[in-house]
């Protein structure tokens, strides 16, 4: 939350600053323990508080990459391997125009408040409507959906439908000129909102910048050496409920 890289600069920080409320500081390995510990119990106390506010009727789902070295780079098998054979893989960000290594982190939000009820870190080169038919399994169905053009697709809409979903996707560019200009700033408004969340995420929880060298250490889920967290895991896919 304070946006600092380094434990041991952290832990310099305190003794430095606060140490009229800290008098007894661990050893930044032991720090470190503690911590990975807090995560199952942390990860609870976000799900308990977000619990607390009702979903959004209307809801939306996207992913954005999550790269983990430079697609030139990449030279062979490597330590970048999750649970049930997730593995960094090269893939195309079309926000950025361009290839990474690494994988794609989808999330599904309230439209109004961009609570994250779920996520998932995926495979960097996957089906979206596949992603969002997990996330969507998760909590109650909404009854209007946002996407974008990457869930695009007769059978994912036609399968919300049945269970309730209006799935609304923003206009191509070639049919953007026939909507009124109010509707088409109303969408735009709408799909800021979950880049804003995305921003969030990988920019102020430094995501984008992890610095990582493993799979564990840029995931929003602990370690298997760490307490365990209620979230399901399916075949090339991590998912979960926000943490």
């Amino acid at each position: 939350m304070l946006g600092r890289r380094s434990e041991a600069g952290f832990l310099a920080e305190v003794a430095r600053d606060w140490a009229h409320l800290f008098p007894r500081l661990p050893h930044q390995s032991e720090a470190n323990r503690r911590i990975h510990w807090l995560w199952g119990a942390s990860g609870q106390l976000r799900r308990y508080l977000a619990a607390q506010l009702p979903e959004d009727d209307c809801q939306q789902i996207d992913t954005s990459a999550l790269p983990v070295k430079h697609a030139s780079r990449v030279r062979g098998p490597d330590s970048w391997t999750g649970p049930d054979g997730l593995h960094a893989r090269s893939g195309r960000d079309a926000a950025h125009a361009e290839w990474f290594c690494g994988f794609r982190l989808a999330i599904k939000t309230d439209l109004g408040s961009r609570i994250v009820r779920a996520w998932s870190i995926v495979p960097a080169a996957v089906n979206e409507r596949d992603v969002g038919n997990d996330l969507l399994d998760t909590g109650s169905p909404p009854r209007d959906l946002l996407v974008d053009k990457g869930f695009n697709g007769k059978a994912f809409t036609a399968g919300q439908a049945a269970r309730g979903t209006a799935v609304f996707l923003p206009p191509a560019k070639g049919k953007r000129h026939r909507m009124l200009p109010i509707l088409r700033k109303i969408i735009a408004e709408w799909r800021n909102r979950i880049e804003t969340t995305f921003k969030e995420i990988t920019g102020q929880m430094e995501l984008a910048r992890h610095g990582a060298h493993t799979f564990w250490g840029c995931s929003p889920a602990p370690p298997r050496s760490s307490p365990p967290q209620p979230h399901t895991s399916v075949p090339g896919q991590s998912i979960g409920q926000p943490t």
